[in-house]
């Protein structure tokens, strides 16, 4: 009885790979490997191009955000410019606050050079009861 099962049939998967000779099997297990290997260089390649773009997005929006952040405090400093301005009660305090805060003849006062130079005000024509209402308002 012995005899008759090892003398039964072969499954196919035995009957395939013996097939093949040991060269035919090396083969395609090193092809499958460059196979492999080429597709994760390609990958790599990928990702590394797409890191950069990334990369620069970043850049770009921090960029925005810093300059955004520069504005906002030049806006600032006008806000409070004009609040000395119209809270101030005595026409030398306006001269003050009104003087621009860069010399006429630097670099920063001519125009293009990304600074902003604060206008010359002129005081406020609001009764002195109005300014002390705004004064008890405004900290």
């Amino acid at each position: 009885m012995a005899a008759i099962s090892k003398s039964g049939n072969r499954s196919s998967g035995d009957a395939l790979a013996s097939r093949f000779s040991l060269a035919a099997k090396l083969y395609s297990i090193f092809a499958l490997i460059a196979l492999l290997t080429a597709a994760i260089a390609i990958l790599s390649d990928y990702n590394t191009r797409r890191n950069a773009e990334l990369t620069e997005a970043i850049e770009t929006a921090n960029r925005g955000a810093f300059n955004v952040e520069r504005v906002n405090s030049l806006v600032y400093a006008v806000v409070m410019e004009s609040r000395g301005v119209y809270m101030s009660t005595d026409p030398a305090v306006v001269k003050k606050y009104g003087a621009p805060k860069v010399p006429a003849g630097s670099a920063a006062s001519r125009p293009g050079r990304g600074r902003v130079v604060p206008m010359p005000c002129r005081p406020s024509h609001a009764s002195a009861e109005s300014r002390s209402r705004t004064r008890n308002v405004m900290p």
